[in-house]
């Protein structure tokens, strides 16, 4: 009896030990001030783009969105309007280990 009810009690924190019911919901962001990376093409182990925003890096998962005038070594300056997933998404440069990064979806650069 002692172990069902070990087992029930285990069960039951694992349950409520859901991560994804703790996030937000998506929020489209309005058009705000952000940096654009480019890191290098994919295939040359590069990782693509990186959206900075406070400090902070993301990754579009739409990154396509861009231009090839965005491919350049110095960071770009724009205003972008953005869904931001609230959750992290698993990325991958070149042949690198996959790894989690707060994601994001571009809906307008200006």
């Amino acid at each position: 009896m002692k172990q069902l009810a070990l087992f029930l009690f285990c069960a039951l924190i694992a349950l409520s030990c859901d991560e994804e019911s703790e996030l937000a919901e998506p929020e489209v962001i309005d058009f705000r001030s952000v940096k654009v990376r480019w890191t290098g093409d994919y295939q040359v182990d590069g990782c693509g783009f990186f959206v900075e925003i406070d400090s902070i890096r993301h990754k579009p998962f739409n990154e396509d969105y861009f231009s090839d005038d965005f491919q350049i070594l110095n960071d770009t300056i724009v205003e972008m309007k953005y869904l931001d997933l609230n959750k992290e998404i698993t990325s991958q440069c070149g042949e690198g280990f996959p790894f989690k990064i707060r994601g994001i979806e571009i809906l307008d650069i200006k």
